[in-house]
């Protein structure tokens, strides 16, 4: 099971959040609001009492103004476990702009980066990028 720790600041956000996950999750989930509404805990802080709830086998640290959009998402992170004993973190970035000096290439374990981003929000279809970690062929800007 993987448990889905939020640091929410809006329920309402939260449970569009959780209810577009549970959809494309594809395996057991569990979801977890930490509420922080006024601010009053860091996010370490709210991931860690997360943490302390937590039941899954695999914890999932998100935002709510994320969206996954891959079907059996949950599934496909638990199966990638399993299939690589060696395989500690799953990650999904994001931002509005990658740094033209950051250098993804600073975590010699990625393979591989995948990117949907709404490069501005204007625009009506989100960018994706995939291309592998570890050589120069990764992106510095989308």
């Amino acid at each position: 099971m993987i448990s889905v720790i939020v640091c929410s600041r809006s329920e309402r956000d939260f449970e569009a959040l959780k209810n577009q996950l549970r959809e494309n999750a594809g395996a057991e989930t569990e979801y977890i609001r930490i509420p922080n509404e006024n601010g009053h805990r860091s996010i370490f802080q709210a991931y860690n009492e997360g943490i302390r709830q937590a039941k899954g086998e695999w914890l999932c640290f998100a935002h709510e103004d994320i969206r996954i959009h891959t079907k059996n998402w949950a599934g496909r992170c638990e199966r990638h476990f399993a299939e690589d004993p060696a395989l500690g973190l799953l990650g999904v970035v994001g931002g509005c702009f990658f740094p033209s000096d950051g250098d993804w290439r600073a975590f010699p374990g990625c393979r591989r980066g995948h990117l949907l981003q709404r490069v501005n929000t204007l625009e009506a279809t989100p960018r994706a990028v995939t291309a592998p970690i570890g050589g120069r062929n990764f992106p510095g800007r989308v």
